[in-house]
């Protein structure tokens, strides 16, 4: 058996491999909710929200401990069995994701509703379908992250394209792909529904979340970290 590093705080139990990788969550007691207690939290999302899938999922909050660098796998469109998954989790009232988080994979967050979610500079990928059919309240990217692109499949000979802002498709190659783009696979917001959109003035990232639904986008001056914190306060 390989070795193991256990984290635990308020959210629960977190068990990672030696190389950082989240293998189980459990829940702690204290922290599971009934999911009638986030109707105030999420109501605008409308009736959706309280499928059948999410019952016994949600929970008061999702703190991701520091030392995690991966949840689930990026190496292919698909998760991969045994694959750590918050899938249709509601979480009401806070996810952290720490800055040693490098790489959120396939399906991690797949119909998950969640609070807010800001991605920092430290993550480097995010995985296809992550968010897929996801609700959030607030998505915030910050000035300083990773070139944002639409990295989608093909069939043909190259397989690999990213969709550039006056360009169209253009071909990347595999070995580039995690190097250079924060984005593997495609469809990682596709039909999220996110009801407010903080990134930096004309930063690329709208063809990323061209397949969701977005109810209010607010931009701020990139690397005008000072900008951000009024708006997150």
């Amino acid at each position: 058996m390989e070795n193991q590093v256990i984290y635990e705080n308020e959210s629960g139990i977190f068990i990672c491999n030696e190389d950082g990788v989240l293998l189980r969550y459990e829940c702690s007691p204290q922290n599971r909710l009934e999911l009638d207690d986030c109707e105030e939290r999420f109501r605008f999302f409308g009736q959706d929200w309280q499928h059948e899938n999410r019952k016994d999922k949600a929970i008061r909050k999702l703190v991701i401990p520091s030392g995690v660098k991966q949840l689930g796998s990026c190496s292919s469109a698909c998760r991969k069995m045994g694959d750590i998954s918050f899938e249709h989790y509601v979480v009401r009232d806070e996810i952290v994701l720490p800055d040693s988080l490098k790489i959120i994979g396939a399906a991690v967050f797949r119909g998950a509703m969640l609070p807010e979610v800001k991605f920092s500079s430290s993550l480097s990928v995010i995985g296809a379908t992550s968010f897929f059919h996801a609700g959030i309240s607030r998505l915030i990217f910050c000035s300083d992250i990773k070139p944002i692109y639409g990295i989608y499949y093909s069939s043909h000979e190259h397989p690999y394209f990213k969709d550039v802002p006056g360009q169209g498709a253009v071909e990347i190659p595999e070995n580039e792909l995690l190097e250079q783009h924060l984005c593997f696979g495609g469809r990682q917001f596709k039909y999220a529904c996110i009801d407010t959109l903080i990134i930096p003035d004309g930063y690329a990232c709208m063809s990323l979340l061209s397949e969701s639904n977005i109810r209010k986008l607010i931009k701020y001056k990139e690397y005008d970290t000072q900008s951000l914190e009024k708006l997150l306060l």
